[in-house]
């Protein structure tokens, strides 16, 4: 396998814990912003653990959608730039096989499938 074309200074275990303390961060501020409303009335200490952690899992399928959406586009760009499966692989911590099912045609000059929208339609929205 080729090796890995960026060096980071950090180890992949300082980047894991950077990492996770910088989407603790964004999901704790994105369910404050999308899901508190300062002018309702308190709620029992059980029902808020219970209303904050629904929203805020609510916030982290967002966000992993989002994640999902922005390697698709840095795996295209990466290609694009004469990137193979086998250091897209390398990039993910998976392999070239693995890369290669992930994005089809993306390095074969194939078409490539579009990028597929996740719309969630609220069931209680009108």
């Amino acid at each position: 396998m080729p090796g890995t074309p960026f060096a980071s200074v950090l180890t992949e275990e300082e980047l894991a814990v950077v990492a996770h303390a910088a989407v603790a961060d964004v999901a704790h501020d994105l369910t404050l912003k999308a899901f508190r409303d300062p002018r309702e009335p308190a709620p029992t200490v059980e029902a808020a653990v219970r209303r904050d952690a629904l929203a805020e899992l609510r916030v982290l399928m967002h966000l992993q959608l989002a994640v999902e959406a922005h390697m698709r586009v840095a795996a295209a760009v990466a290609a694009e730039a004469g990137a193979g499966y086998p250091e897209l692989g390398n990039a993910c911590g998976i392999t070239r096989q693995g890369a290669r099912r992930r994005w089809p045609g993306l390095t074969t000059g194939e078409p490539r499938p579009e990028p597929v929208l996740h719309l969630h339609r609220d069931a209680t929205a009108s």
